[in-house]
């Protein structure tokens, strides 16, 4: 129990929030400049929602994303120990080394330790070893994927609470103005997103695909993890 980093883990809740907190600004900010002519909003980080959002978010990637996954982890590998006879010490070595790591790539590098073994004729300790560093690079791999997700999840939070703050100051109006949804249009642009060129929702509103082999309605950063789309305002009636 004193080998699994629960501190670790709760420290990262405090660290997610003062790197979203930094990424919402600077996208608020970007988005400043991109406000339709004669609004002349500034956007304020201390805004309660912007807080409360940070907060809350950051709190649900450990909870969601982390702590299942690294519990799921713990257990196997404490499981194995039963079966295989680890020794406590070396249990509680691999755990330190996977807290992080996603359940299927624990299975990888199990199969990845136990072929060094048998196919390539390593000794255990060599295959700890190399098992150990490929499961550390598995876990950058995973912290690449979330970091660059909500990344893009927290740069659309600050723009939409930038327009948010305009709508709230009277600089723009819901009845005037909608959302629409702005593609990046290269070779990784995926089936689920191309459909979404150009559609438009409310200011507050949901979009919605017009595919129907892809139905789906919702925020646009939760259509994919690591989507690359974009939104912009346009006024209502005002051709593409």
């Amino acid at each position: 129990m004193e080998s699994i980093a629960w501190q670790q883990l709760a420290d990262l809740g405090i660290i997610l929030q003062s790197e979203l907190r930094t990424v919402l600004e600077a996208a608020a900010k970007a988005a400043e400049k991109a406000l339709p002519k004669g609004v002349k909003t500034v956007f304020d980080i201390t805004n309660p929602k912007a807080v409360d959002w940070i907060r809350a978010h950051a709190a649900e990637l450990v909870k969601l994303n982390i702590m299942p996954e690294s519990q799921q982890a713990i257990r196997e590998i404490i499981e194995r120990g039963f079966l295989e006879g680890i020794p406590p010490a070396k249990m509680a070595r691999m755990i330190r080394e996977q807290i992080g790591i996603l359940p299927k790539h624990q299975i990888a590098v199990d199969k990845y330790r136990k072929w060094l073994i048998d196919v390539k004729g390593r000794t255990v300790a060599d295959a700890d070893r190399l098992a150990a560093t490929y499961a550390k690079k598995l876990i950058r791999y995973r912290a690449t994927v979330i970091a660059r997700n909500e990344t893009m999840v927290a740069s659309k939070q600050g723009q939409s609470f930038l327009w948010q703050q305009a709508i709230d100051e009277g600089e723009i109006t819901e009845a005037d103005w909608d959302r629409i949804w702005i593609v990046t249009p290269d070779d990784r642009l995926c089936r689920l997103c191309a459909p979404m060129d150009k559609v438009r929702a409310d200011m507050n509103g949901l979009f919605i695909s017009p595919d129907p082999r892809y139905p789906w309605s919702g925020r646009m950063e939760h259509r994919h993890v690591q989507c690359r789309c974009a939104e912009a305002l346009i006024r209502k009636g005002r051709e593409d």
